[in-house]
C-alpha cells in the first residue's frame, strides 16, 4: 500500500453479499478504488489468479457475517432533538458519543469515515431508525463536513452512511 503499513491483494473471486471491514482488514469485490505503489511482495504470484474458495475461507474466518437473529435494536423514545442529544450523552456509550458528536474521530484511528457511521449507528438507535432524522442529526454534529453531500453516482455519501448504520447486517 503507499502507506507502507498495509499490502493490497488482487484475486478473480466473488464476495457473497457487500464488501466488509475490520480495523486491519478490508475486502471488497466492487465499487472501490484504490493506489497502488508496484512494489511486488517476493514469493507471491505476478499475475492475478482466481482465489475463489481461499476468499470465501478468510472472510468466514476474519470477517462473519452478523446472523439474522442480530438484528438492529432501536430505542422507543419519543424526544425532541435537544433531549435525545443528552440521553444519549448520558447513555452507556455516552462519552464515545459525546466525543464523536463534538467531531472527535480519534476513537476509530482518526479514519472519518468510521466515525461517521458510528455515530450514525448511535444515533439510528436514539432515533428509531428513522433515516431523516438521523441525517439531520448528523448535520448538527461536529463530524459534519462537505463530504457528506458529495455524490457517488446516484446517492450522496450521507444517505449511503445512514443507510448503512440502519441496515442489520454489515
Amino acid at each position: 500500500s503507499p502507506s507502507s503499513r498495509g499490502a493490497h491483494i488482487l484475486i478473480k473471486a466473488k464476495l457473497s453479499g457487500r464488501g466488509r471491514r475490520t480495523d486491519k482488514i478490508e475486502i471488497y469485490d466492487s465499487g472501490r478504488y484504490f493506489t497502488v505503489t508496484g512494489k511486488h511482495i517476493s514469493g507471491t504470484p505476478f499475475a492475478i489468479q482466481s482465489r475463489q474458495g481461499a476468499l470465501e475461507r478468510l472472510a468466514a474466518e476474519l470477517l462473519p457475517e452478523r446472523s439474522l437473529s442480530q438484528k438492529m435494536i432501536f430505542a422507543n423514545v419519543n424526544l425532541s432533538d435537544e433531549q435525545l442529544i443528552e440521553r444519549a450523552k448520558s447513555a452507556r456509550n455516552g462519552e464515545r458519543f459525546a466525543r464523536l458528536w463534538a467531531g472527535d474521530a480519534a476513537d476509530y484511528g482518526n479514519d472519518h469515515s468510521r466515525a461517521d457511521l458510528a455515530l450514525c449507528r448511535i444515533l439510528a438507535f436514539w432515533c428509531g431508525g428513522d433515516r431523516e432524522r438521523v441525517d439531520r442529526l448528523f448535520r448538527r454534529s461536529g463530524l459534519m463536513r462537505e463530504k457528506w453531500d458529495r455524490r457517488t453516482g446516484d446517492t450522496a455519501y450521507g444517505s449511503l452512511t445512514v443507510k448503512a448504520a440502519i441496515s442489520p447486517t454489515r
